[in-house]
């Protein structure tokens, strides 16, 4: 017996845009993890290539879920120092057969529509124990390079050397710069404005680099002035792309009844055929006429309507908003004056910030909780505390040893491993499925 199944395709219209990039090291700072968060909240096509996440007491990352995206992280590897957020609009394929503890990668879907190809980001954290580069960076970098692949890797070095800005070079920055001398890697740092800042140095460590084909693809690479509440500063540049047009849908839990009990009252008041039906030609009429009648009235009842943007944190507030502007000004004082009061002050003002932070999510979830008084309610909670924030299919291994390399495959060989000799059809459109009804089926059915 076979298995026929039918997957739909979302419709998107192809419109050539950039998302934007961002690079940062939380430094498993809860401030700074606040900061990028709110940052997110207003840019809707970004993906962030992040290394030292806030991780929780239980080894998770912390801060970044419930967003309109998705967060890419290990799952083999408690307290994973390297992840990467995507925003829902981006076409992009997790790579999770690349995922370590310090290393993360997903890819950009090619688009024939526009001619641009695919291009693979990684976030990689170089620790200062080991001598980079990490064998994952390598075997990632390999993998581009023998399938054409281009790449951008966003790191923390924890490296010096002059090819990027520093006036002296360490061993980690030789043996980093021998390395990338072998592979079709640029180096995006442009001039000397330090990536790493704090009381007693002012270094560049966050390297990006991109292959050949995927510089051309990066567009107004910098150093973010704005302050991230964590030692390293924000890296932001622009990435060719596609970005999904979200299409209208329909919420059948906001369908007006009376107006759809009304509207098929209406359309059932003359029949198509009055009298007996006497043969299965007839029937099917009457079938199609009445299925045709529930959907227009449905649909005249539940018109479609854009999602939603998602709302950000109801606990924040004036207060939290100015204590997030002393800081940031105490930053910017500290930064021009170098002086050590400034670098205290500010300290103390981040100290601040963070303390207000923990009250007010506190209060306001204990708030939430205590005002729970229905089923509906109690319900919500439990899928928000059931949501683990899984993110996308990736690649998975096949039968030959190689994995998969886009969505439709990934899908198509679990389909064959869980239900041999099934038959796929592709049909965009559920609606327009022609079902032949036999006799033998109209006799079962009597």
């Amino acid at each position: 017996m076979r298995t026929t199944y039918c997957y739909r395709l979302m419709a998107v219209s192809p419109s050539p845009n950039n998302c934007t990039v961002i690079q940062c090291n939380l430094h498993h700072s809860q401030t700074a993890t606040v900061q990028l968060r709110k940052w997110l909240e207003a840019n809707d096509t970004a993906v962030a290539l992040i290394q030292e996440p806030w991780i929780g007491a239980r080894g998770q990352i912390n801060g970044l879920s419930h967003l309109r995206g998705k967060l890419l992280s290990t799952t083999i590897s408690d307290k994973p120092r390297t992840c990467i957020y995507y925003s829902n609009k981006l076409h992009i394929q997790p790579l999770t057969q690349f995922c370590s503890r310090d290393l993360c990668a997903v890819k950009l879907l090619a688009d024939a529509a526009t001619g641009l190809p695919e291009v693979v980001l990684a976030s990689v954290y170089m620790a200062e124990t080991d001598v980079p580069p990490p064998q994952e960076m390598v075997q990632l970098i390999n993998h581009c390079e023998q399938n054409g692949q281009h790449i951008v890797v966003a790191t923390d070095s924890n490296a010096h050397h002059p090819l990027w800005g520093m006036e002296l070079a360490n061993e980690r920055g030789k043996n980093l710069t021998e390395y990338l001398f072998t592979t079709n890697l640029q180096i995006l740092n442009k001039g000397t404005t330090p990536t790493f800042v704090n009381k007693r140095s002012r270094t560049i460590i966050d390297l990006t680099l991109a292959s050949d084909g995927a510089a051309n693809l990066v567009h107004d690479w910098h150093v973010s002035e704005e302050a991230s509440l964590s030692d390293h500063r924000w890296i932001r540049f622009n990435l060719e792309t596609v970005i999904k047009v979200q299409q209208p849908k329909r919420n059948p839990r906001k369908t007006d009844r009376k107006i759809y009990t009304d509207k098929l009252h209406q359309s059932l008041e003359k029949p198509v055929a009055p009298g007996r039906l006497l043969d299965t030609a007839q029937i099917e009429i009457q079938v199609k006429e009445l299925t045709s009648n529930i959907l227009k009235s449905y649909n005249s009842a539940c018109p479609l309507s854009d999602p939603a943007p998602r709302q950000g944190h109801q606990w924040w507030g004036p207060e939290l908003e100015r204590l997030r502007r002393r800081v940031r000004r105490h930053f910017n004082r500290a930064m021009n004056t170098c002086a050590d009061e400034d670098w205290e002050n500010y300290k103390t003002a981040k100290s601040k910030l963070k303390k207000r932070i923990r009250f007010r999510s506190t209060a306001s979830w204990r708030g939430y909780c205590g005002n729970i008084t229905s089923c509906a309610q109690a319900n919500r909670v439990r899928k928000i505390l059931a949501n683990s924030n899984a993110s996308e299919l990736g690649s998975i291994r096949k039968t030959n040893n190689t994995f998969t390399t886009s969505p439709e495959e990934t899908e198509r060989t679990l389909l064959e491993a869980h239900f041999p000799g099934c038959r796929f059809v592709r049909d965009d459109r559920r609606e327009e499925m022609n079902y032949n009804t036999s006799t033998r089926n109209w006799r079962y059915a009597e």
